[in-house]
């Protein structure tokens, strides 16, 4: 995985943070945040994307000989 997903999700995580305590602390600010911290929430469907898109190749040959099973 790209290291720009990995600093994208972590982002995501904290703005989840930042979002659910300002719902229960800070109502009156919840809207101004959620608008602040909206460009980095897609950063799950993005992993998510990249996983089924970049992460579902088939193995090399090779490294199948090489598993514990086959020995």
């Amino acid at each position: 995985m790209p290291r720009f997903l990995g600093v994208w999700l972590i982002l995501n995580g904290f703005a989840y943070l930042v979002l659910g305590s300002t719902g229960l602390l800070l109502p009156q600010y919840e809207d101004k945040v959620s608008n602040i911290a909206f460009p980095v929430l897609p950063g799950e469907v993005a992993s998510m994307l990249w996983l089924l898109i970049m992460g579902a190749k088939p193995q090399a040959p090779g490294v199948a000989a090489l598993s514990p099973a086959s020995a």
